[in-house]
């Protein structure tokens, strides 16, 4: 699940493997505080930070804290690169003028 931009994620499901599983950006001790009846484990570093693993897809709506939570945090990590409004420049201006000797 992304928020405004398909790079802003903030829980993803993964439905693929042996088991299902929901990644996500709240800590491991917050995330098993917020899903008492569920298996909760540090995320690898590369996909999150914490992984909650379900039996079947219906338990997703048993988690809507936990997916709240994770994109509240989301909203706080700041940008890596800040994004400032584009503006196109003359290419001419870019030009430097150089005079010889």
């Amino acid at each position: 699940m992304s928020f405004k931009r398909p790079t802003k994620w903030f829980a993803r499901f993964f439905g693929n493997g042996r088991r299902k599983s929901i990644v996500t950006w709240v800590p491991v001790e917050e995330a098993k505080a917020l899903t008492a009846d569920f298996d909760v484990e540090a995320a690898p570093p590369a996909l999150g930070t914490s992984r909650v693993y379900l039996e079947n897809v219906p338990q997703v709506w048993a988690l809507k804290k936990l997916v709240a939570r994770s994109l509240e945090l989301s909203l706080t990590i700041k940008e890596e690169t800040p994004t400032e409004p584009v503006t196109r420049e003359d290419p001419k201006s870019a030009l430097k003028v150089v005079s010889g000797p």
